[in-house]
């Protein structure tokens, strides 16, 4: 799903600063905030992006891309399952190379059922490349759908995301 929207961010506000939780944002127009605020289509004033990423993380399998193209803001909702994570980085300005998101699923899929696997075991079970493969699991650590604990040798991957998440059945 994808929100735009004409103009740019606000006053002092930008890309890095939305993706933190202690953001301070400024009203446009003030007469138009207070007329959503009393019609009860906004429930509080600069708290939107602290709401949604907040319930994407309890859905733990979507996240949202935000980014301004000329004169216009966009926020892209994101859903792994169905492929959209492609070029989703948090890193403002940075894109990662392409991988499907059926791919990142085979990699989740496989990481749940052999967390010890090192990168190069799970280049030859996906037949990607080196390169394709490292960005593929930096795009799902960086999305928090999979984090390394222990060294590149003796550790294992951490899904955090349950099984029927990872399926679609959630």
């Amino acid at each position: 799903m994808i929100f735009s929207n004409p103009g740019t961010l606000f006053g002092n506000l930008t890309l890095k600063a939305l993706e933190k939780d202690d953001y301070v944002s400024s009203i446009r127009n003030k007469l138009l905030a207070e007329a959503f605020y009393l019609t009860g289509d906004i429930e509080k004033y600069g708290t939107g992006f602290i709401r949604i990423r907040k319930k994407l993380n309890e859905l733990k399998t979507a996240t949202c891309k935000i980014s301004e193209t000329g004169d216009f803001f966009r926020v892209e909702l994101l859903d792994i399952r169905s492929g959209d994570l492609e070029g989703v980085s948090k890193t403002p300005g940075k894109t990662p190379g392409k991988m499907s998101g059926k791919t990142l699923v085979q990699i989740l899929k496989i990481l749940s059922r052999e967390p010890h696997l090192t990168i190069p075991e799970i280049v030859k079970k996906i037949q990607k490349s080196d390169s394709a493969t490292q960005r593929a699991i930096r795009k799902l650590c960086e999305a928090g759908f999979i984090d390394r604990v222990g060294s590149a040798k003796a550790g294992y991957w951490k899904v955090l995301v349950s099984q029927s998440e990872i399926d679609g059945n959630k």
